[in-house]
C-alpha cells in the first residue's frame, strides 16, 4: 500500500500498540530474529538535514522539521535524521533562555511520553518513515540536569531515545550508559551523537559486532579553524592523504573521523549538522556538512591505492552548506561489518582492557621535560638471515648513537617478513627456524649496544613459542636502556595459520612517560589496543608495520595514524619494510611508509613522508606538549560491559527502552486537556505555552528499564488504564497476531 494511504490506518494501530504495550516489548526483547535481522530485499533510503534551528524556540523548530519531513515523505525517504539538540539548538554550559533562571536544555527537555515524541510519532506513522532527531531528554528523579538525546519514532508506533554517552555540554548534561539501535526491516540501526562518533570509536566497533548497517550521527560541529596560533608548525610536511598540513579546521576533524570510522567499522554512518548560527545571540555558527558516507564497492572489485575505494560519500560533504535534505538509497551488502566479523577480533580482550581502565589502570607520569630525538627506519632485511639484518639494525643504532633516543625498525625485521598458511612450505619453515627469544644472540647484541647508547630500540622478529614450536609469534622486541629485552607479541595478526596471536598490551616506561607497542594490523584496524595505551597514559605509541596488503592502502595507513596522533594524544612513531621479501619465488614489494606524527595539541603533524626508492633513516625530535589523553566524560565501564557482552554472545541491547508512543494532544488555551482532539491529517506541531506543556503525565506501560515519571514538558493521554492492559496481554493470540501487523509496513 501506497505510504500515504495509511493515514486511515494509523490511530487503529496506535490504540493496538499502546493497549498491547507489555506484551509487545516483551516480544521485541525475546525475538531478536524479528527485530534485528533484514526482512527485505529492498533498500533503505535516508535523508540527513542541514538544519537551522531557533535557539530555544521549540514550537518553531518542530514547525520547521516538520515541512522538512513531509518534503522527504515526497521523495520517498524511509529514515529521516536531523541534528543534535534539533529541536531546542545546541547549547553549550549554562545558558539561559530570557528570564529563565533553568538552563534552556533542562527548561525544554522532555521524556519519550512527551509531545514531541507523540507528535513526531504521528508522522512517522503517517509517512511510514523513521524519524530521528536531537532533543534534550528529561532525567528521573533529577530537575536540574537534563540528558543529550537522539529520539527514533518508528512507523509502527512506538519510541525510544540514546543519550549520549560522552556529553562535553558542560554542568547541566547527564552522561547516559547504553549503546541503542532500534529495528528496521533492512537490519539494525545505531545511534551515536557527534562527540561519541568522533572520540569514542569503541561505540561504533560494539555497533559493527552488532550487526547494525547504518549507524546515525546527529551532530553539532561549529565552524572555524582549530589550528592553535601558540602551536609550532614548522616541521608540518604536506600530507597528500589528508590533503593538509595538519588537521586545522573543523571540517578537516569531522572528514578525518567519519572516513576512519567506515574503515573501522564497515558500516555507513549518516550524519546530520546544524548550519548557520545559533546559541544566545547566535554567539555560535555551525557549517552544515551533513552527509552520509559508507563503504565502497570498488573494494570488492578492484580498488587501487585511492581512498575512494574504500569509502564512498552517497549525499553531501563536510563541504555542503545548502539548507534542507540530502539524500541517497543504500546497498545494504556493502555493509560488511568485516573488521569485526573475523576470527581475530577479540572482545573477551578488550572487555578485560577495559575493565582494567575502569578500575583505574594508569602508566607512571613523565620524569623530564625534554624531548626525545626519535627515528624510523625504511628496512630492507635479507629473507632469513638473522646475522646480516642484526648488522644492519647494530649500524643504524650506531648512527643515531649520542643523538637518537627511540629507534624503531619495522615488523619481523630481524628475520623478515612472512605470510603463509602453507604448513612444511619454505616461509614457514624459516619462521621456525629463524624464531629469536628475548635472551636470544641476536636479541642480545641489540640490548647490549642499547644500553651502551642510552636508547629505546624497537624491532619487529618471528620469536619462539615454547608451548608450540611450530608456530611461532610475531612480536616486537623491545631493548631498553637498562640492557632488558621486552616483548610485544602481535594480538591481531594476518600472517597466517604458523602465527600465533598474543594476548597481553605492552606498555614500556620511558622519561617522556609510556611507550605502547603495537604491529601492524593491531593498529590500522584495531582501536582498541591504542585507546588502552592512550587512556593508561601513554604518550608514545610504536608501530614496526609491513606495510603490504591492506596496510599498504595509502588512505588506511594515513589516516588511521593521523586519527591515532589526534584523538588519543600519542606521538606516533611507525617503521615500514621497503623492498623485496620472501624466497626468490615468492617476491612481496615494500614501498617503505616509515612516518612519525607529531602530537601539537590537537594537530598531528606529518614530520616525514613515505619513501618509495631506498633505505633511509628519518629523524625528529618530537614535541611531547599537550601530548596526554583527553577525552571528556570517557567511561571505560560501559564500553566493557558492552565487549563483555559481545563475548558472552549476548544482544548489546536488549530494547528495554523501547515504548509505544503517547497519544499526541493537539495544544490548546482550555485549563483542562483531557481528550485527543486531533486525527494525523490534523496534527499540528505542539505549542510550548505553559498550559500546553505542565499536565500531569499518565504513561501507558511499564518500561522495563527507562520509566520516565520525572518532570515533563508535555501532556498525555492514553486512551488505556492498566486493567485494560492486564485484559489485553491476556488475550495471548489475538495480542500476537496484532503485534506483528503493527510491525508490517506493507499493508
Amino acid at each position: 500500500m501506497n505510504r500515504k494511504n495509511q493515514s486511515s490506518k494509523t490511530k487503529i494501530r496506535k490504540l493496538c500498540a499502546t493497549a498491547l504495550a507489555g506484551m509487545l516489548v516483551v516480544l521485541l526483547i525475546c525475538s531478536t530474529t524479528l527485530i534485528g535481522g533484514a526482512v527485505t530485499d529492498e533498500q533503505p533510503t535516508v535523508s540527513v538535514v542541514n538544519f537551522s534551528p531557533k535557539w530555544g524556540d521549540k514550537a518553531a523548530n518542530i514547525e520547521s522539521m516538520t515541512s522538512y519531513i513531509e518534503e522527504a515523505a515526497e521523495n520517498g525517504t524511509d529514515i529521516i535524521l536531523f541534528p543534535e539538540m534539533a529541536v531546542t539548538g545546541y547549547s553549550t554550559g549554562m545558558e539561559y533562555s530570557d528570564g529563565s533562571s533553568v538552563p534552556m536544555p533542562v527548561e525544554l527537555a522532555e521524556s519519550k511520553t512527551g509531545q514531541t515524541a507523540a507528535y513526531f510519532s504521528d508522522l512517522a506513522e503517517k509517512y511510514d518513515m523513521y524519524i530521528v532527531y536531537g532533543a534534550t531528554e528529561t532525567v528521573e528523579g533529577e530537575s536540574d540536569v537534563a540528558y543529550n538525546s537522539a529520539f527514533v519514532c518508528t512507523p509502527d508506533g512506538y519510541v525510544d531515545s540514546y543519550q549520549k554517552i560522552s556529553p562535553v555540554e558542560g554542568e547541566w548534561c547527564k552522561s547516559g550508559s547504553t549503546p541503542k539501535y532500534f529495528s528496521t526491516p533492512w537490519g539494525n540501526v545505531a545511534l551515536s551523537i557527534c562527540y561519541d562518533t568522533y572520540s569514542v570509536p569503541e561505540i561504533g566497533r560494539l555497533y559493527s559486532a552488532a550487526g547494525c548497517f547504518l549507524m546515525l550521527n546527529p551532530t553539532a560541529i561549529v565552524g572555524g579553524d582549530w589550528g592553535w596560533d601558540y602551536l609550532d608548525y614548522s616541521d608540518a610536511v604536506y600530507c597528500e592523504y589528508t590533503e593538509d598540513y595538519y588537521v586545522k579546521s573543523w571540517k578537516s576533524y569531522y572528514r578525518l573521523y567519519l572516513e576512519t570510522d567506515v574503515q573501522y567499522d564497515g558500516m555507513y554512518i549518516a550524519s546530520s549538522n546544524i548550519l548557520g548560527p545559533d546559541g544566545p545571540d547566535d554567539v555560535r555558527n555551525f557549517e552544515g556538512g551533513s552527509l552520509i558516507i559508507g563503504p565502497s564497492n570498488t573494494v570488492k572489485t578492484n580498488p587501487s591505492n585511492n581512498k575512494y575505494d574504500y569509502i564512498t560519500y552517497y549525499a553531501g560533504s563536510v563541504d555542503n552548506d545548502n539548507s534542507g535534505l540530502a539524500t541517497a538509497t543504500l546497498d545494504v551488502s556493502l555493509a560488511t561489518n568485516a573488521l569485526t566479523h573475523r576470527d581475530i577480533f577479540q572482545p573477551d580482550l578488550y572487555a578485560q582492557w577495559y575493565s582494567e581502565l575502569a578500575a583505574g589502570k594508569s602508566v607512571s607520569a613523565p620524569t623530564t621535560d625534554e624531548s626525545p630525538v626519535c627515528a624510523v627506519v625504511d628496512m630492507d632485511p635479507k629473507w632469513g638471515d638473522k646475522e646480516a639484518n642484526c648488522n644492519k639494525i647494530l649500524s643504524y643504532m650506531s648512527e643515531g648513537a649520542g643523538s637518537v633516543d627511540i629507534i624503531v625498525f619495522p615488523e619481523m625485521a630481524l628475520t623478515d617478513y612472512a605470510s603463509t598458511s602453507d604448513y612444511g612450505s619454505e616461509k614457514w619453515n624459516m619462521v621456525i627456524r629463524e624464531a629469536e627469544t628475548t635472551d636470544g644472540i641476536y636479541a642480545s647484541k641489540i640490548a647490549e649496544k642499547a644500553k651502551e647508547y642510552g636508547m629505546y630500540v624497537i624491532y619487529g622478529t618471528a620469536e619462539v613459542n615454547p608451548d608450540d614450536a611450530d608456530h611461532p609469534y610475531n612480536s616486537a622486541f623491545v631493548a631498553t636502556p637498562d640492557g632488558e629485552t621486552l616483548s610485544y607479541k602481535k594480538i591481531q595478526p594476518v600472517e597466517g595459520a604458523w602465527c600465533t596471536p598474543g594476548s597481553e598490551p605492552l606498555i614500556v616506561e620511558t622519561p617522556w612517560g609510556g611507550m605502547g607497542i603495537s604491529i601492524c594490523m593491531d593498529t590500522y584496524s584495531y582501536p582498541e589496543l591504542e585507546r588502552y595505551y592512550a587512556a593508561a597514559g601513554c604518550k608514545i605509541l610504536v608501530n614496526p608495520t609491513a606495510s603490504g596488503g591492506y596496510a599498504k592502502k595509502n588512505f588506511v595507513y594515513n589516516t588511521t595514524l593521523a586519527s591515532i596522533a589526534n584523538r588519543d594524544g600519542m606521538i606516533v612513531l611507525s617503521s615500514d619494510l621497503i623492498g623485496e621479501c620472501g624466497p626468490s619465488d615468492m617476491l612481496s614489494q615494500f614501498i617503505g611508509k616509515s612516518v612519525i606524527i607529531g602530537r601539537n595539541g590537537l594537530s598531528p603533524i606529518f614530520y616525514t613522508v613515505e619513501n618509495t626508492s631506498s633505505e633511509l633513516m628519518q629523524t625528529a625530535t618530537v614535541n611531547m606538549a599537550y601530548t596526554g589523553f583527553a577525552i571528556t566524560n570517557f567511561n571505560p565501564e560501559v564500553i566493557s560491559n558492552g565487549y563483555a557482552a559481545l563475548a558472552a554472545d549476548e544482544n548489546l541491547y536488549d530494547y528495554s527502552g523501547l515504548i509505544p508512543a503517547s497519544d499526541y494532544v493537539v495544544p490548546s488555551t482550555e485549563p483542562s486537556l483531557t481528550e485527543p482532539s486531533a486525527t494525523e491529517s490534523e496534527t499540528t506541531a505542539p505549542a510550548t505555552s505553559p498550559d500546553a506543556t505542565s499536565s500531569t503525565l499518565s504513561t501507558s506501560a511499564s518500561n522495563s528499564a527507562t520509566t520516565d515519571t520525572a518532570k515533563d514538558n508535555s501532556s498525555v493521554k492514553t486512551g488505556f488504564d492498566m486493567l485494560s492492559i492486564y485484559i489485553v496481554i491476556a488475550m495471548a493470540g489475538v495480542g500476537t497476531a496484532m503485534a506483528v501487523y503493527s510491525r508490517r509496513k506493507d499493508l
